[in-house]
């Protein structure tokens, strides 16, 4: 009985964590919104040596909250060696074949780890994706 209490009070306490994180996007943001491109075009690319691992962007993903779609940012352990240190961190992969564009990741991160990029055949035209037309593209 207490497991499913704790249980429950986890789960009530990440949905206030959303709730507040969606609050924040939408009113705080706004602003910071604007610099970054969305849509099918684009995609999120993290910046490994600026990223610090605390799971803002996976806590916030559409796609990781959706029961039934597999995951587009995932947390990677990671290990660095330097003389006489060993370093264990957790960085942002973004998984391509899922990334939707939305960029709710670049925007709720804290450090600004994540920028959204144009994907390949696409670019960027007042700051959103255009689709390269053939004469634009190669060949």
């Amino acid at each position: 009985m207490a497991e499913i209490e704790a249980l429950t009070d986890a789960r009530a306490a990440r949905h206030h964590s959303r709730q507040t994180a969606k609050t924040a996007f939408k009113a705080m943001n706004r602003n910071f919104v604007i610099k970054y491109p969305r849509g099918k075009g684009v995609i999120a690319y993290v910046y490994d040596d600026i990223c610090m691992g605390c799971i803002h962007c996976s806590d916030n993903c559409p796609e990781n909250i959706r029961p039934d779609h597999e995951d587009a940012i995932v947390m990677v352990d990671q290990t660095s060696y330097l003389p006489e240190l060993r370093l264990e961190t957790r960085k942002a992969r973004i998984v391509v074949e899922t990334c939707i564009g939305c960029a709710k990741c670049a925007v709720i991160c804290p450090v600004e780890a994540i920028v959204m990029m144009p994907r390949p055949d696409w670019e960027v035209v007042d700051n959103a994706p255009a689709a390269l037309g053939p004469e634009d593209g190669e060949g």
